[in-house]
């Protein structure tokens, strides 16, 4: 199979699209995220920081609804398109996870920017998906869930957050899914010969 990059136009393609297409048959939607949130392109998002800070400190009341009505639990990624995506992968987290992916597929090779750029975004939408996946494998266990996941992101650099096991293990999945997965989406955006 070629892939025929030509054909592709990075304004009509963006994030959220990507998501739509690559995450199906979850108990989660996808939502476009603030654009108040400027260095987040992807989360999933479980339980609010009130909720966390109850699990973690043995305060959570499971009759309590944590949720908030203007931020329902889900996937949240920045509708952004391929070509702004760019300009978010500058900041420190996107220059790691530019620099992880050259790495392991566009080592030393010519790439167009177009093919980078789907790669990258692909990549942060199966990173997401891989933290469902794990709570999924905790049946929905929010208290196993955020023992897991917890990390204090304020006190740790950008280096020290990648390297912690729950984001590793989502890198892992990405990886592992990556090729397949940039496949999928250039099917369903109809640009595969």
């Amino acid at each position: 199979m070629l892939l025929n990059w030509n054909n592709i136009n990075l304004e009509n393609i963006n994030l959220l699209k990507i998501a739509n297409i690559l995450i199906k048959n979850t108990n989660f939607e996808i939502y476009s995220l603030g654009k108040n949130i400027k260095f987040t392109l992807g989360m999933f998002h479980y339980c609010t920081n009130n909720e966390e800070r109850d699990i973690l400190s043995d305060t959570w009341n499971k009759s309590y609804n944590y949720e908030a009505p203007n931020s329902p639990y889900g996937f949240y990624f920045q509708n952004i398109t391929l070509n702004e995506l760019s300009r978010y992968l500058n900041n420190e987290n996107g220059k790691i996870i530019k620099e992880m992916i050259n790495k392991k597929y566009f080592n030393n090779t010519n790439i167009s920017i177009c093919e980078q750029l789907i790669y990258y975004a692909t990549f942060i939408v199966l990173h997401e998906y891989a933290h469902y996946l794990k709570y999924a494998s905790l049946n929905f266990d929010k208290i196993s869930f955020a023992k897991y996941n917890f990390k204090q992101t304020n006190l740790l650099s950008t280096q020290e957050y990648r390297n912690l096991p729950s984001e590793k293990e989502a890198d892992d999945y990405a990886f592992k899914n990556l090729k397949t997965s940039v496949e999928i989406v250039l099917k369903e955006l109809g640009n595969l010969n």
